[in-house]
């Protein structure tokens, strides 16, 4: 009998989930390829669980795939087996099992298998709820939740992402199901639900989530603080606050210094020039409607000096417009249009008095976002 299979049936009868999920690591079955690729049929026979047999038929094929879509295609139907009979397999496998075939799915379908790999997550993701459901402290739904997230995210799957996150919000808002993650999970699941609120335009609950995941985050991770900070950055800028300079330096995120500029001194065409510069990065990072937002906080910013200037709550479009023309010309039509957005947007209080061509400012309150 072969070392291997013999290393199996001990780990299978002494319940080491670890020795086992060894098998489902795709860089593990990369780097012992030749090991792996010596064990004959007939030694896979001799395991002496069925369904670990049944998996393990196509776990020792891998080795003589010829190709990457090979391998997947194998590791996929390897899975299979498992899924079938989850039930019967013990706590103290599943996890570390769960674990490592949700991480092998993600690279799949990250690279050469997204509609298979996609499909054996969503598999997954009724056992591994139900096993948190059980008296299972080890939380094995945010393996599976936050790779089949990253794999929607990295297509723009955004709806599939939304629902998915529809279908786990009792147990994520749960802080009873929370507290047995591990933190890097936690940083990772909250980085990620926030970016599924950016894309949708859920600010609060997408500022909520990211600085969950920043704050989860050790602060000798510097790569992965500036990425939730890519996303925090220009969220907190929606809101009108203003990242410091020190920040900035410190997680190299100079392509929102003239952005963070623009909105300190309310200057429209220095924004436009920034994002023009970095607009392909603002698409692929997914904010490109947050930055529109962010223009109108600008242009907010740009209403509140006039309205400074004027001293009075009745500000003439005429003024506003000229104001808005410093850079380039803007018309008295667009210029009331964008007072007119400002106001459905709720950044300011008030409405617009058409036949006067006025903007007509709340005395309490005016500019409710600068005020909170």
């Amino acid at each position: 009998m072969s070392y291997i299979i013999q290393s199996i049936n001990k780990a299978i009868s002494l319940d080491n989930g670890r020795e086992i999920a060894k098998f489902y690591d795709i860089y593990f079955l990369a780097e012992k390829k030749h090991t792996i690729s010596e064990v004959s049929e007939d030694n896979v026979k001799m395991i002496k669980s069925e369904i670990w047999r049944d998996s393990m038929n196509f776990i020792f094929q891998i080795p003589k795939s010829p190709s990457l879509q090979e391998f997947s295609s194998l590791y996929i139907q390897a899975i299979l087996p498992l899924i079938r009979n989850f039930s019967t397999i013990t706590i103290g496998i599943s996890v570390p099992i769960l674990k490592t075939i949700a991480k092998g799915l993600k690279y799949f379908g990250s690279n050469v298998n997204y509609n298979d790999s996609v499909s054996t997550l969503k598999k997954m993701l009724p056992i591994a709820l139900k096993s948190q459901s059980s008296k299972n402290p080890n939380v094995n739904w945010i393996y599976v939740v936050n790779e089949l997230l990253s794999l929607n995210l990295m297509r723009n799957q955004y709806k599939d992402a939304e629902m998915l996150l529809k279908s786990i919000q009792k147990l994520s808002d749960d802080a009873a199901c929370l507290k047995g993650c591990p933190l890097d999970q936690l940083a990772c699941h909250y980085f990620l639900v926030g970016r599924v609120k950016v894309v949708s335009c859920q600010i609060n609950e997408s500022r909520e989530f990211l600085l969950k995941s920043f704050h989860h985050i050790p602060p000798t991770s510097i790569a992965n603080r500036r990425l939730v900070l890519a996303y925090l950055i220009p969220v907190q800028l929606s809101f009108g606050e203003i990242p410091s300079e020190e920040l900035i330096m410190k997680y190299n995120l100079g392509m929102f210094v003239d952005i963070i500029n623009s909105v300190k001194w309310g200057d429209i065409n220095l924004f436009e020039n920034a994002f023009t510069k970095n607009q392909i990065l603002f698409i692929k990072l997914g904010i490109f409607d947050l930055l529109m937002k962010i223009r109108n906080i600008i242009i907010l910013r740009i209403l509140t000096i006039v309205h400074d200037h004027v001293f009075d709550n009745t500000i003439p479009i005429t003024i506003f417009q000229a104001a808005l023309s410093i850079h380039r010309e803007y018309s008295l039509s667009e210029a009331t249009s964008i007072a007119a957005t400002l106001i459905y947007e709720k950044l300011i209080n008030g409405y617009i008095d058409q036949s006067a061509h006025e903007i007509k400012l709340k005395a309490n309150d005016p500019f409710p976002i600068l005020t909170n």
